[in-house]
């Protein structure tokens, strides 16, 4: 089960982390639901750093094992 644990965090680590690139490199696909849903541009760059860091602490929980 271990093994099953530590796939799964790796892989939403990667998902978050693509999810965090997304939003710095403005791809279309990202950030036109941001702006219809009325996030304000100004907030993507912390929004980005957030799921960045979500990502970081993930991979640092999955090495500390």
């Amino acid at each position: 089960m271990n093994l099953a644990y530590t796939i799964v965090t790796v892989l939403a680590a990667l998902w978050v982390g693509f999810s965090a690139l997304s939003v710095f490199i403005h791809a279309k696909w990202v950030v036109e639901p941001l702006a219809e849903y009325g996030v304000a541009r100004r907030w993507w760059p912390w929004l980005g750093a957030a799921k960045a860091a979500g990502s970081l602490a993930s991979w640092r929980g999955c090495s500390c094992r």
